[in-house]
C-alpha cells in the first residue's frame, strides 16, 4: 500500500522550506557576499518570479550599488506583492529621493509611515524630503519624532539645524549643532556650520574659535572663513 503524506504535513515542509530560503538569501546578503546573494536572489526568481524575499533583496542589492532604475523595478514589484512590509516603501521612497523625485518620495514614505510609527529611519528621510521640499516646518517636525525615537543619532539633529536655518530660527539651530557636537565632536563640518551660523548672527569671536578646531581638523573651506577673523 503507498503511503499517503498528509497534506498539512506538506504545508509545513513547504513553509519551513521557504522560510530557510529567505532565511539564506538574507543571510548571504549580510554577512557582505553581495554576488553571491544577487545571483542566489536571480536564481530563486527564475524558479519563482513572484518570489517577495529575492525581489526585495535584489531591491536593497540594486540600491547600494546605485542602479536606481533596476532597484526601483524590483521593489516596484515587492510593494505589489507584499503592500504590507512598510521598508519595501521606505526604500522606494529613498530612491525616488535619490532621483530627486521628491514628491513620490513624500508619497512611499509616508505610507510606510502607516504601516510602522516606530523606525526613526522613515521621519529621518521624510524630514530630508520634506525640507527639499521646502516644507521645513514639516520637516523639522519629522526630524524630531525621529529624535524621540532615536536620540543619540547625529545626522537627525544637524538635519534639524539645517530646517532650522532655512526658517531662520538661528538660535535652534545654533542648539541643534551645539548638541550635535556634543555626541560627536570629531566631526569639523559641525564645527564648521555651527560657525558659520555664529558669524550670521554676529558672534564673530566664537564662530572664529568654531572654523580654527574645523580647520584643525582638516576642513578646507574653514581656513578660508578664518581669514575673516584675522
Amino acid at each position: 500500500m503507498k503511503y499517503k503524506f498528509p497534506f498539512f504535513l506538506f504545508f509545513i515542509v513547504l513553509f519551513l522550506s521557504c522560510k530557510n530560503e529567505k532565511q539564506n538569501l538574507r543571510a548571504l546578503y549580510q554577512s557582505g557576499k553581495i554576488e553571491e546573494a544577487k545571483e542566489a536572489c536571480k536564481s530563486a526568481l527564475e524558479n519563482n518570479p513572484e518570489d517577495i524575499s529575492a525581489l526585495e533583496i535584489l531591491g536593497e542589492i540594486f540600491m547600494k550599488e546605485g542602479d536606481l532604475e533596476r532597484a526601483g523595478v524590483a521593489l516596484d514589484q515587492a510593494v505589489e506583492l507584499n503592500p504590507n512590509n512598510y521598508e519595501n516603501y521606505l526604500l522606494r521612497g529613498n530612491i525616488f529621493a535619490a532621483e530627486n523625485n521628491y514628491e513620490y518620495a513624500e508619497n512611499y514614505l509616508r505610507e510606510a509611515l502607516k504601516h510602522n510609527n516606530k523606525d526613526y529611519r522613515i521621519y529621518f528621510n521624510l524630514g530630508q524630503v520634506l525640507s527639499n521640499r521646502d516644507k521645513f516646518r514639516e520637516s523639522v517636525n519629522m526630524y524630531t519624532k525621529a529624535t524621540e525615537i532615536k536620540p543619540d543619532k547625529v545626522e537627525i539633529i544637524q538635519g534639524r539645524a539645517l530646517a532650522y536655518e532655512d526658517l531662520m530660527m538661528k538660535d535652534s539651530a545654533i542648539v541643534d549643532y551645539s548638541n550635535a557636537i556634543a555626541l560627536d565632536s570629531m566631526r569639523p563640518e559641525l564645527y564648521f556650520l555651527l560657525g558659520f551660523i555664529r558669524y550670521e548672527t554676529g558672534d564673530v569671536s566664537t564662530a572664529c574659535i568654531d572654523f580654527k578646531k574645523a580647520a584643525d581638523m582638516g576642513l578646507e573651506p574653514a581656513n578660508e572663513m578664518l581669514l575673516r577673523c584675522n
